[in-house]
């Protein structure tokens, strides 16, 4: 497992613990990278995971409703974020998907179970092995079970 993809999934279990260690490494983090940097990176990110939305959005043919493409739409913002977090292209994970979380109109991505079939899907796109993704399944808590079966659908679709 590469060494970002390693601390994603630290990360990313400790944003579920709600924990001191997030807090602690957001800090880190934050000390480490200039705001405007980060800044920059996530509106650009945003800004071309908006632009392929929006083709998407315009050559769709679904006759589905406008909330199943405000779904679908979410969840391919979600797992391109992943994806770009991953490969080291955006900075600020989590910041990310409370925007895109807010863009689409939901409180939080925390509760959202779209976006665990995204960060799933995120998984696969960055070629996490199956192996590494059942460890990254395994540790998590059990009150967070109830994601495991969102990020699992992800991850093999």
């Amino acid at each position: 497992m590469n060494l970002r993809l390693l601390l994603f999934v630290f990360v990313f279990g400790a944003l579920l613990e709600n924990c001191a260690a997030l807090n602690s490494l957001s800090t880190s983090s934050q000390s480490l990278n200039s705001v405007s940097t980060s800044l920059n990176s996530i509106s650009n990110a945003l800004n071309s995971v908006s632009s392929v939305s929006k083709s998407l959005a315009s050559i769709s043919t679904s006759s589905g409703s406008d909330d199943d493409k405000k779904s679908s739409l979410y969840i391919q913002d979600v797992e391109s974020i992943t994806y770009l977090f991953l490969m080291g292209k955006i900075e600020s994970w989590e910041e990310s998907m409370e925007l895109t979380a807010h863009k689409y109109g939901y409180l939080t991505w925390k509760e959202n179970p779209n976006s665990f079939l995204g960060i799933g899907r995120g998984f696969k796109k960055a070629e996490l092995s199956k192996l590494d993704f059942q460890y990254f399944l395994k540790n998590l808590s059990n009150k967070n079970l109830k994601f495991y079966k969102f990020l699992n659908l992800g991850y093999n679709s």
